[in-house]
């Protein structure tokens, strides 16, 4: 059987992990947060994070 593309792959299960609760919310969010310390003074890129629920929490603290 040949490899799937990669949007093959993930084509069928963008849905169920834009909803996930551990994606949207799961414990490692936080500590991401508190580790990567964003302040109103940083810039932040979204370089291929998914759905984009990291994103949004470090955009609204920068």
């Amino acid at each position: 059987m040949a490899p799937l593309s990669s949007k093959d792959q993930f084509d069928g299960n963008a849905e169920k992990y834009a909803a996930s609760e551990v994606h949207r919310a799961g414990p490692s969010l936080p500590v991401l947060l508190t580790l990567a310390s964003p302040q109103e003074s940083d810039e932040a890129l979204d370089v291929a994070t998914g759905t984009g629920h990291t994103a949004l929490a470090v955009a609204r603290r920068v």
